[in-house]
């Protein structure tokens, strides 16, 4: 069985010296991996179709649970990300994150869509913008994944007093100002935080980032961001995707 479909390289691995196991994030059919053989050599003309964060049109054969490529249209390429060291940093941060979220075989059309979106914002944004458009991504995957954060009242109580309240990672919301007392791992959450949080997944990346943001905020939240990730994702690591510096 034959299947067409729009996919992103998430990840490539050598197989041998001319071949490739290759991991791409489809339209139709979701996270899969495939053998490509002989797409090492300089020779191939398909080669630079399966770098990363190449967006193609790919033909896949199907043999059981298998995939093998047939032919690979080059739609778009991001390659010019790679030229600049916090863009590259931020959309392998990206990849990586899609890998993690993402299953076998599993469709997820918003994932995709906010996938490509994000790259093609990452190409031209101000690097001023970089540090906010990698929170909102982080907090739009959340939503898209099912693993958003409860922030309308307190997790724990159902309270809608939320004056001083503080966010929870392991509860997965904030917490009202009572029930903190019994939290081991409540992080400060700024009310203008919550209300930003609440912005991004309302409106598109493009959109969001015409806001302007305090870095106080910004890095406030990249720690519940990260906690929160950390705690709902296995094999969530901050420190080991090289972002630091974000």
């Amino acid at each position: 069985m034959y299947i067409k479909t729009e996919g992103i390289v998430l990840k490539t691995v050598k197989y041998s010296e001319k071949d490739l196991i290759i991991t791409v994030f489809t339209k139709k059919i979701g996270k899969i991996s495939f053998y490509g053989k002989g797409l090492r050599t300089s020779k191939n003309k398909t080669a630079s179709a399966v770098q990363l964060f190449s967006f193609n049109e790919f033909l896949l054969k199907k043999n059981g649970n298998n995939y093998t490529v047939s032919s690979i249209d080059p739609i778009k390429n991001y390659f010019d990300i790679s030229k600049d060291i916090d863009r590259f940093f931020i959309g392998t941060y990206i990849l990586k994150l899609i890998s993690l979220v993402t299953y076998e075989n599993q469709t997820n059309n918003r994932l995709f869509e906010l996938l490509l979106n994000t790259l093609d914002i990452l190409l031209d944004v101000d690097i001023k913008k970089l540090n906010f458009l990698i929170r909102a991504f982080e907090i739009q995957l959340m939503n898209y994944i099912g693993i958003k954060p409860n922030l309308n009242r307190c997790t724990n109580c159902n309270s809608k007093d939320l004056k001083n309240a503080k966010f929870s990672p392991s509860s997965g919301g904030v917490l009202c100002q009572k029930c903190v007392k019994t939290s081991f791992d409540s992080l400060n959450i700024d009310a203008s935080n919550i209300k930003l949080i609440e912005f991004i997944l309302k409106y598109r990346l493009e959109d969001i980032l015409k806001a302007k943001v305090s870095n106080i905020l910004l890095d406030e939240l990249k720690i519940i961001n990260t906690r929160h990730l950390a705690d709902h994702l296995d094999g969530y690591n901050f420190k080991d995707m090289n972002l630091n510096n974000f």
